[in-house]
Order: C-alpha cells, then sequence, then structure tokens
C-alpha cells in the first residue's frame, strides 16, 4: 500500500464492500492469495486528496498454448475446483518473493529520475522503479521543474579499464561504487578530489589507475513535489558533478545554509572540446521565487510531519542520507586523489 494509502487510512474508516451472491451454486472458492504492491515510502497526502475511480480489467480470451500437452483446466479457477498445476506456479511464485533478495528496485527507495548520458542524452528518463501515478508529477524530455529540495549525496563508480571521453555507456561492470552522505565532509571531498584527479589525469597516464579504478563520480539530490519524494540522479562525470553542486551551492548560500526550500531545475548541455569531442550534461538550479513554488513549499511545510511520523519514509531517508561505501572503496578514492599531490 502506498504512503498515501496508509496516511489516508489513518484518519478515513474502513468500508467492507458489498459483494453480490454467485450462481450458479457452487462450492466456495478458495480464497485467492493476492501479492500487494510494494509499499511505495514516497507518497504523502497533499489537500485536496480527490478519489480515483479504478476501472474493472477486462481479460480477452486467448488460445491454449499448443506446444506442450497439458492436464490443467483453465475454466477450474472460474469454478471453483482445484488445479495442482496453477497451484505449483503460485508456489514457485510465493517462494521467489521470500527470497530476501526478490525486489527488483535497482534504483534506490526513492522514485528515479535519471538525467540521460552520451552524446545522445540529456534528456530525463525514468527509472524502472517508476510507476504510472509518479511519472505524472516528473517531467519528460528536457522540461525544467520546481521542486523542494531535501538533500544531495554524490557516488562514485569506478571501472576495471579506461571508458574514454565520453559519458557514453559501456556493456562492462564496475568493480566498485560508493555512495557518500553530504554529512560526511571529509569523504564526500576525497570523492571530489578523486574525480578530478583521474579527468585531468592525461589519457595516456590513465592505464595507472587499471586495477585501482578509473573513477567517475556522480551527484543525487533529493526533492519533493506534488506529494512525491523522488530522487534526481545526473551522469557520473566530474564536469557533470561539479556543474549542478556549484549551482546548488550558490541557492543554499543565499539562505543562509543547505535547507529545505523551493528550487527550479533546468537540464542543459553543453559542446566539450578534447581529444575527443563530447557532450556535457548537467542542471542549473535557481531560486523558485515563483507562485508555484511558494505553494510547493507550503506543501511540503503541511505534509513532512507525516513524513517524519511515518517509519518507512524515515528509515528510507536515512538510509539515502548515510555513506554507503566498502574499505576498498574508501581506500581507493584516497589512493586516487592522492595523485593529485604528485
Amino acid at each position: 500500500m502506498s504512503l498515501l494509502a496508509r496516511l489516508k487510512n489513518q484518519t478515513s474508516p474502513v468500508l467492507t464492500p458489498v459483494l453480490p451472491p454467485v450462481l450458479p451454486p457452487a462450492p466456495a472458492p478458495a480464497p485467492a492469495p493476492a501479492s500487494a504492491p510494494a509499499p511505495r515510502k514516497t507518497r504523502v497526502t497533499r489537500p485536496p486528496v480527490e478519489e480515483v475511480a479504478v476501472e474493472a480489467v477486462v481479460v480477452e480470451d486467448t488460445k491454449p498454448a499448443t506446444r506442450a500437452l497439458s492436464l490443467h483446466d483453465p475454466l477450474a479457477l472460474l469454478m471453483g475446483k482445484a488445479s495442482e498445476q496453477a497451484d505449483s506456479v503460485l508456489s514457485f511464485v510465493l517462494a521467489e518473493a521470500a527470497k530476501p533478495n526478490a525486489s527488483t528496485n535497482f534504483d534506490g527507495a526513492f522514485p528515479l529520475l535519471r538525467l540521460a548520458k552520451g552524446n545522445s542524452g540529456g534528456a530525463w528518463q525514468f527509472g524502472d522503479n517508476v510507476g504510472p501515478e509518479t511519472a505524472g508529477v516528473l517531467p519528460t524530455g528536457r522540461k525544467e521543474f520546481t521542486a523542494e529540495f531535501l538533500g544531495v549525496r554524490i557516488f562514485g563508480i569506478a571501472w576495471p579499464e579506461a571508458k574514454g571521453d565520453t559519458t557514453s555507456d559501456q556493456v562492462v561492470a564496475p568493480i566498485w561504487k560508493a555512495f557518500v552522505s553530504s554529512g560526511d565532509v571529509e569523504l564526500f571531498q576525497t570523492v571530489l578530489t578523486a574525480g578530478e584527479t583521474y579527468q585531468f589525469t592525461p589519457g595516456a597516464q590513465k592505464s595507472k589507475f587499471d586495477g585501482l579504478g578509473h573513477f567517475r563520480p556522480g551527484v543525487e539530490m533529493l526533492f519533493y513535489r506534488n506529494g512525491e519524494v523522488f530522487a534526481m540522479r545526473l551522469p557520473d562525470h566530474y564536469t557533470s558533478t561539479v556543474r549542478a553542486l556549484q549551482a546548488l551551492g550558490a541557492v543554499m548560500a543565499s539562505v543562509g545554509g543547505m535547507r529545505a526550500c523551493p528550487v527550479v531545475v533546468s537540464p542543459y548541455t553543453t559542446e566539450e572540446g578534447g581529444k575527443v569531442a563530447w557532450k556535457c550534461h548537467s542542471v542549473r538550479i535557481t531560486m523558485a521565487a515563483s507562485p508555484e513554488g511558494a505553494a510547493i513549499h507550503k506543501e511540503f511545510q503541511q505534509v513532512k510531519g507525516q513524513l517524519l511520523e511515518d517509519k518507512d519514509f524515515a528509515s528510507a531517508f536515512s538510509e539515502w542520507n548515510t555513506t554507503d561505501a566498502s574499505d576498498d572503496a574508501v581506500s581507493a578514492l584516497t589512493e586516487i586523489a592522492s595523485y593529485a599531490k604528485r
């Protein structure tokens, strides 16, 4: 159940649906186990809340598969009869769901908005954990958006070999990753120094990072907008990261420190030179001195108490703001950063 639904149920009476009689008479069907959708920790109540009518889904008949013989009777479920074959599939599904790492959410606890990388990038992309409801709140294409800023962290990805001078994807697994909280000042600075050191090391000398890690830093920010808390991730590239942090820093300095406030986030792309030309994708961040910004800030002030009291959200928010880096990653980052002094 989403956070919106759970918070709403705290103050709303529980209504018991009345079901019509089942005709013709038959043995009562066994209750079918239903798998509740994974709770979304980020949906909050925002006034006013409208009731949304849910339409029934009509499933059209299809021809049964003919590539293998089966004793399964597809009408058994409708008639309330047992089906060993269907129950076997159900057992398999439940077993998979019970596994510790069964979640398919690889983008984090919060719905993820990515700025696409590469020379054909620069537009917003949704993470795999963005559902239809959240997608309606997030920007598309290259549109700017207004939202309440809630936090920032940086991440680092180290590749086993050089990826070249562009931010295009390669089919190769990183050797380590790290997420660093903005409260972890020393490691935060180390990540940026390591990113700068690696980027400005001449290509002919980058082989010295083989095994240690060909490192690229990236930046994530957390926002609130129209009842959703979501994360924004920029391409893992030092220039993209620093430009976004500089823009954020200017806004935070204008309000007296790092704090929640309404901002406008605008994606932009620049043409970069070098041995190989490439495109840098980053964001401009400015204070949202507009009616929309004021409305979002007021709305957030009204719901932040609910967010703080929700255990799922508080846990996810705390985890997002906690450094997650192995000893090997910290050691490698420190070693890479040390090349700046050599």
